[in-house]
């Protein structure tokens, strides 16, 4: 196992921060702080490249990555302090509760005004690679009933690169 002054190992769990990368001809890359390559298997709970993260996991003992010291993830998350300002672009669907006494609700995403067309009992809005610089920002307003409650429901996708399922 690589030296590294930042790493933290406790019972076996090693933890490293770093960030992801796209070197890996098998499976995910990760760079850490001293710049030592690895490779990831496991859940990844979202992240992609580009992302700074903290890993911990086991060593594995064999692996199909091909490259690297390889990791068997038990978690991943953003390190300590971390401020989101990376821009990404996502593919966002959005469905509202839909209130038969508004027939224009004000919606925004990222501080633009954006369409919702009603289908049955929901509004509905797909907005394919959309630029999003940190956390998403929503914005709904309804003049429904009084009283009334809204389900809002936003789903995020990572677009699929080419040559790539990630």
């Amino acid at each position: 196992m690589p030296k590294n002054p930042s790493a933290v190992s406790v019972s076996g769990i090693l933890c490293l921060k770093g960030t992801l990368t796209d070197e890996g001809v098998e499976c995910q890359t990760f760079r850490d702080t001293q710049n030592t390559l690895y490779t990831l298997i496991g859940d990844l709970g979202g992240f992609s490249d580009g992302d700074q993260v903290v890993v911990c996991g086991t060593v594995a003992t064999a692996s199909f990555c091909l490259q690297g010291t390889t990791l068997a993830v038990s978690s991943i998350s953003h390190p300590h302090g971390y401020k989101d300002t990376k821009s990404r672009k996502r593919d966002v669907e959005v469905k509202i509760t839909r209130s038969s006494a508004d027939s224009a609700p004000a919606f925004k995403l990222e501080g633009k005004p954006l369409p919702l067309q009603g289908q049955g009992s929901v509004w509905v809005g797909q907005y394919p690679e959309m630029i999003i610089e940190g956390p998403l920002q929503i914005f709904f307003h309804s003049g429904g009933w009084k009283n009334q409650l809204f389900d809002l429901v936003v789903t995020v996708k990572t677009p699929t690169k080419p040559g790539k399922d990630k």
